[in-house]
């Protein structure tokens, strides 16, 4: 006779079959599926004749029924199981085990509760949760919330590292802790614009400076979440940090460059003028010094006002080699006596108590270079050494070595040769805030008076032009290194030509100068004059053309300004060229781009020469002229 398949309780049997859950009995005895239930049978898309009799082995649960069966002792035992469905789709439940005694023999009541849903939305979270993390991690991000009432805030790891902390730090914690984080001169202002956002509900963002454990500052970016129902009930502020470091360093070196942009416009536009000035300044008072006797009680004043108006066409340059608006004259020459050469200068003007030691290798490292900026670099970097060093007692180092670089040593340099001069001191050294500023253009820590903040400035306008790159070390109490990288050039280096003390005479030759500054063209007359040459001097281009024309084998060369309101210097040297297509034309200015000079090539003009130039300058260039180019004697 057949056996019930479950106890003839009415309750038991309303409640097994009924049950918005899965059940399923099992006997111990052969494993077989005595009875389940219309929602097992749902679950999982089975008929009841096709389980009911059969073994346990036909649900394809993980792990098998038959071992969770084995496992119960009599009380609920929990289990969580996957399964196969009839159509061979996977789902996950809640397995609940109950040992029984049905007709004297053993059973096990298994309660499935179908849980796929859940599981599915739970990895559904995981793989957000990944997604988020890999997005907050890629962009610089961590999240974070803050209870108010409890002073107390939470952040995820994300944001633990953006802080340059470890992971996994307990949370949560007090919100002084993460204003320890805030730089000193920003905290109160993180603090109040938090404050306000309680009391105005306003959502707003804040920027503010970090003080990472190694020193370095970084910027983060602040952003308050609009409050949903449930946190506003739960008092809690919800939002992301934000690592903006970058984007603050690129803004700054934007204004940087505007900066730079607007003095170099600045600089352009009065460097002619006043360099004309300064000519007209430093031209007379030389002729004034040759016109007195040495012992003349004048001769002081007015070697005083030689120097500064030499002191301030040293500013010009400086501000225009900076600003890149001015063209150095480049050849390729051996690094180290150039190094040493303005090494020899420096040490006079550095205290004997501060040793200036040297390591220059013995290569010849040729560099296209302008002898006269690298004697800026060398004595910039020395002199700020030596105010980094005193009043006390110190070292200076100085080392020039070749350097190969592959694509991953420098960001922005080439891999190849370079010469790199490195200029170390045990000075004060520097934080990093003010690291951050030392190439801003008058940016100085020193007082009022003793700098002007245009050295660096002016070092890294050069290096920059030559294709090079600075590197920066330094910190308080341990000194700084600079470390300077030219790129070595292939060309022959060329040897140093002795310099000549003074310009040779003319021999009369015939010099018509042009400007349209009546000061300068009585000056320059005089000059020339008395170093032997005929001047025809003129102040309007039109007249002194015209002059040209008449009779182009009266003149021997042309001197003209670039700068004229009536006419450039290039459509002059043009003009005077096509009246005679030798005739030696030389073209001065106070300010020159490296396109003029390129103009001044494609006219045919033969040499450019800066104002303010000295005596000097203007006769050597005439002896480059008539000397060197065999320009013919003047015709009889």
């Amino acid at each position: 006779m057949d056996r019930p398949p479950i106890p003839s309780d009415e309750r038991f049997r309303d409640a097994f079959h009924v049950s918005p859950v899965g059940n399923v009995i099992v006997r111990h005895a052969d494993g077989a599926l005595v009875e389940i239930n219309d929602a097992c049978l749902r679950m999982l898309g089975y008929r009841r004749h096709e389980l009911v009799g059969k073994g346990i082995h036909t649900l394809q649960f993980t792990p098998p029924l038959g071992l969770l069966a084995d496992s119960a002792s009599g009380s609920n035992v929990q289990h969580e199981i996957s399964f196969a469905r009839r159509d061979g789709s996977q789902g996950h439940g809640l397995c609940f085990l109950h040992t029984m005694d049905l007709h004297s023999e053993k059973h096990t009541l298994a309660t499935l509760i179908d849980i796929t849903e859940r599981k599915e939305m739970e990895q559904s979270l995981r793989e957000s949760t990944m997604r988020l993390t890999a997005t907050l991690e890629g962009g610089r991000m961590g999240t974070w919330s803050w209870d108010p009432e409890a002073g107390n805030m939470w952040w995820d790891d994300a944001a633990t590292v953006l802080w340059g902390r470890l992971p996994g730090e307990a949370m949560p914690q007090p919100v002084e802790t993460a204003l320890q984080f805030v730089h000193a001169d920003d905290r109160c202002r993180v603090a109040e614009s938090f404050d306000r956002y309680i009391e105005t509900k306003v959502s707003q963002g804040i920027e503010f400076r970090t003080v990472r454990p190694d020193g370095a500052l970084q910027w983060i970016a602040v952003r308050i979440g609009v409050q949903r129902p449930e946190w506003r009930e739960a008092g809690r502020l919800v939002g992301i940090f934000v690592d903006v470091t970058a984007e603050k360093r690129a803004e700054e070196a934007h204004v940087r460059s505007q900066k730079m942009e607007a003095l170099a416009t600045l600089a352009g536009g009065i460097a002619h003028d006043f360099n004309n000035i300064l000519l007209a300044i430093s031209g007379n008072t030389r002729l004034a010094m040759a016109d007195l006797p040495q012992n003349h009680p004048v001769q002081h004043s007015l070697g005083e006002i030689d120097r500064a108006s030499s002191r301030a066409a040293d500013l010009v340059r400086r501000i225009l080699t900076f600003s890149r608006q001015q063209e150095p004259r480049r050849e390729v020459a051996a690094l180290r006596p150039i190094v040493e050469e303005a090494l020899r200068l420096i040490r006079p003007t550095v205290p004997g108590t501060i040793e200036i030691r040297t390591k220059l290798c013995d290569e010849a490292l040729p560099v296209a270079l302008d002898a006269v900026q690298i004697h800026q670099i060398v004595t910039n970097l020395a002199t700020n050494a030596t105010h980094a060093i005193e009043p006390r007692a110190g070292l200076i180092e100085v080392t020039l070595e070749r350097a190969t670089l592959d694509a991953q040593s420098l960001e922005g340099l080439p891999p190849g040769d370079y010469a790199r001069l490195t200029l170390r001191d045990d000075g004060a050294g520097m934080d990093a805030a003010t690291l951050e500023r030392i190439f801003d253009p008058f940016f100085t820590t020193k007082p009022i008076g003793k700098a002007t903040g245009l050295g660096l400035s002016v070092v890294h306008g050069i290096v920059q032009n030559l294709g090079g790159a600075i590197v920066v070390d330094s910190a308080p109490g341990a000194g700084t290194k600079f470390e300077i990288y030219f790129p070595t050039a292939s060309a022959t280096v060329r040897p140093a030509e002795a310099e000549r003390s003074g310009p040779l005479r003319g021999q009369g030759q015939r010099v018509l100068y042009v400007d349209d500054e009546e000061a300068l063209v009585f000056l320059v007359t005089r000059v020339l004059e008395r170093l032997g040459y005929s001047v025809f001097g003129y102040t309007d281009p039109a007249k002194a053309l015209a002059a040209i024309r008449n009779d182009p084998l009266s003149i021997d060369v042309v001197v003209t300004d670039l700068s004229m309101h009536t006419m450039s210097g290039f459509d002059l040297a043009r003009a005077a060229l096509a009246a005679r297509s030798d005739l030696p034309v030389l073209l001065t200015s106070g300010y020159v781009r490296a396109e003029d000079r390129e103009t001044a090539r494609q006219c045919g003009i033969r040499e450019v020469i800066l104002k303010p130039n000295t005596v000097e300058e203007l006769g050597h260039a005439l002896n480059r002229l008539f000397v060197d180019w065999n320009v013919a004697q003047p015709v009889k």
